[in-house]
């Protein structure tokens, strides 16, 4: 029997999928929407713009929908030049400020108004998020650990100012930010400044809204640390999404990932 029906607000990469799958695992029904092109995505999604936000309303309340899931990557350049419909220029309208977390904030606003719980995404992904330790057979030396240990602060500020998530640090000095162009793009920049054995951190805001986003570190970002030259990735403990497969991944290759 099924429990609910969940409706799945889907962005880019493998994330939705194993979303899906715990959902029907759970025995609940999910009712996936795409917004942003996704090709893995299974048979009968229903796929809409961003900017159709009456339309996704109405789809959602047409599925019985009770509980909604964000999930997955939407890129933040997406949003320039975006076609909108007229609710959704309405709720921009008002904002202030049109970075994430006041963003989000709108979206929930308006979806609660229309009778939906928006649930978070540890509610359904939380055995993937990994507690405090070595995850990798490969231990940080001393170097790197120290390397850790000075940037995960500077992650934090940075992703409390809003600017991004992820840092990449060499020697005791911040060689790259990320900021619109996304994790991936942060750690092969960072690489290509810091030459070789540069340690990505990645860590989410103080008052980061779990409703919306996980920081997440899937396959991909080992790719992109491999051709940086990245040995060490520190993620934030209790935080952070670990694709399953990454750990073997990065053991693989000989590469350090640790939870602080």
């Amino acid at each position: 029997m099924i429990k609910k029906r969940i409706g799945v607000i889907a962005g880019a990469g493998e994330l939705p999928i194993i979303t899906i799958e715990e959902i029907m695992a759970s025995g609940n029904d999910p009712i996936v929407i795409s917004v942003v092109g996704n090709p893995l995505l299974p048979e009968g999604t229903i796929r809409l713009g961003l900017g159709d936000v009456s339309q996704i309303i109405d789809t959602l309340h047409q599925q019985h929908v009770e509980e909604i899931i964000f999930i997955g990557k939407v890129d933040k350049r997406l949003l320039s030049g975006l076609n909108l419909d007229e609710r959704a220029r309405h709720m921009l309208s008002r904002l202030s400020t049109m970075d994430d977390a006041h963003l989000m904030l709108a979206i929930a606003q308006e979806l609660e108004q229309e009778g939906f719980n928006i649930a978070k995404q540890t509610d359904y992904l939380g055995r993937f998020i990994p507690s405090q330790g070595v995850l990798s057979q490969k231990e940080p030396n001393n170097e790197q650990q120290e390397d850790i240990d000075y940037g995960f602060s500077l992650a934090k500020k940075a992703a409390d100012m809003g600017i991004g998530q992820t840092i990449v640090v060499k020697n005791k000095m911040v060689v790259a930010v990320e900021a619109i162009e996304g994790t991936d793009e942060a750690i092969l920049r960072g690489g290509r400044l810091a030459i070789n054995d540069a340690v990505i951190i990645k860590a989410s805001s103080t008052n980061h809204d779990f409703r919306f986003d996980v920081p997440t570190v899937g396959k991909e970002t080992i790719s992109s640390m491999i051709k940086a030259g990245a040995m060490v990735l520190a993620v934030e403990a209790k935080r952070t999404f670990l694709v399953p497969g990454l750990i073997e991944e990065a053991d693989r290759h000989e590469l350090v990932v640790v939870a602080i």
